[in-house]
């Protein structure tokens, strides 16, 4: 379907989510590719960080706990960087008390949800942090 004259093509919002864990990668991937995201995955922290610089997602969804490099740390050097300082990070990790509520904030995450919350809780939430970013509707 050709778009009108003065109609923008809806264009799907990038995601990056990163996790060390292949199923998990596969189910959100599945999951937010259904919502209408633009996905991109990563396996580890090195990896994400090369794939936010080359595609400059709208959001990134990370886990905490990885090998070599933590999510923490991903954050961290994401925003320290000029080409993803502004991206929103969304930690979803298997871990989720006070003490790691507490380090996702310092270390610039917008929010930290569990892993075993429910999916479309979790697009929601990214949903939200897109709708937070965008400009007001002149």
């Amino acid at each position: 379907m050709a778009t009108q004259p003065g109609q923008r093509a809806r264009v799907k919002p990038r995601l990056l989510v990163v996790d060390d864990e292949e199923d998990t990668l596969r189910l959100l991937n599945y999951r937010f590719t259904e919502a209408g995201f633009e996905v991109i995955t990563a396996g580890n922290g090195v990896e994400a960080l090369g794939q936010a610089r080359q595609h400059q997602p709208a959001v990134i969804l990370l886990d905490i706990m990885m090998p070599d490099l933590d999510g923490f740390s991903v954050c961290e050097i994401l925003h320290r960087q000029e080409a993803t300082a502004q991206t929103p990070v969304i930690f979803f990790s298997a871990h989720s008390g006070v003490a790691v509520q507490a380090r996702s904030i310092e270390s610039g995450a917008r929010h930290c949800l569990k892993k075993s919350g429910a999916l479309n809780s979790i697009v929601e939430c990214v949903r939200q942090v897109l709708e937070e970013r965008q400009p007001p509707a002149s």
